[in-house]
């Protein structure tokens, strides 16, 4: 008479054994949408969905470009975003040596945590890990748990570049200015491979760019030079431009301050 229970534990058992492998990984939301920002060519956003569960801050994204590229030799990775730092592997570099570029744009919305970033690389064909750090900076999570995710910009899904739900927000566009002088002379671009110009130089070469990122037409961008010691600030008039895949760089003299 014991027969038939027997079955049906067994049968049960069968069931439970069945579904377990449906079950979501604990990775999965380490697993973001990458898209193509209409627009800016060299621009992609990756989207995270159950954004509640990363900390951006502990985010470490490699991006593996062409060969070619100067690349750290542990990842591969020719480009990296730490945290919201972005990062080139310069040339010549050893070791754990990174150029900070820029800042990162991040959004949340709802349950999606949003990473804008540009570089000319990122609009060819590229490859990407990430992986999560713990407070010592050790990894804790790794996604792909192995080898790498490729990437063809040309076959992304385009977006618009988010807009703000209310009044513009400036702070993504500041955020990627140097934040001192330091910084700008320890970061940046190397502008030696770049297209240089003397002639017809000015700001508004960038309003195509602005007008991608959804900001008013009477967005502008304006430079001023203050002299820490007798206070006088003069506006920035360019007098030099470089230009490389749609990047804009520009430079000039002003209070003996090249």
């Amino acid at each position: 008479m014991q027969a038939p229970i027997l079955t049906y534990l067994f049968s049960v058992c069968l069931f439970f054994q069945a579904i377990i492998p449906l079950a979501a990984s604990p990775d999965d939301h380490l697993d973001p949408q990458v898209k193509k920002i209409e627009g800016l060519n060299n621009s992609i956003s990756l989207v995270f969905k159950n954004a509640r569960e990363i900390d951006e801050a502990r985010l470490r994204i490699y991006f593996l470009t062409a060969s070619s590229d100067p690349h750290e030799a542990q990842s591969g990775a020719s480009l990296m975003l730490e945290g919201t730092s972005f990062y080139s592997y310069p040339e010549g570099g050893a070791g754990w040596t990174w150029d900070r570029l820029s800042r990162a744009t991040v959004q949340r919305r709802e349950e999606q945590l949003i990473i804008t970033l540009t570089h000319p690389r990122l609009n060819k064909k590229f490859a990407y890990f990430i992986e999560v750090t713990g407070e010592d900076w050790s990894v804790q999570q790794r996604w792909p748990k192995h080898d790498t995710q490729p990437i063809d910009p040309q076959t992304l899904q385009r977006v618009q570049m988010q807009q703000p739900e209310d009044a513009v927000d400036m702070q993504p566009l500041l955020d990627t200015r140097p934040q001192s002088l330091s910084v700008l002379l320890n970061g940046g671009p190397n502008l030696s491979g770049w297209k240089r110009r003397t002639v017809k130089v000015s700001f508004e070469e960038a309003s195509p760019l602005l007008r991608a990122l959804k900001l008013p037409r009477s967005a502008k961008i304006q430079a001023a030079i203050k002299d820490a010691k007798s206070g006088e600030v003069v506006s920035l008039v360019p007098q030099m431009v470089w230009e490389e895949n749609g990047a804009y760089a520009w430079g000039g003299t002003a209070l003996g301050v090249k």
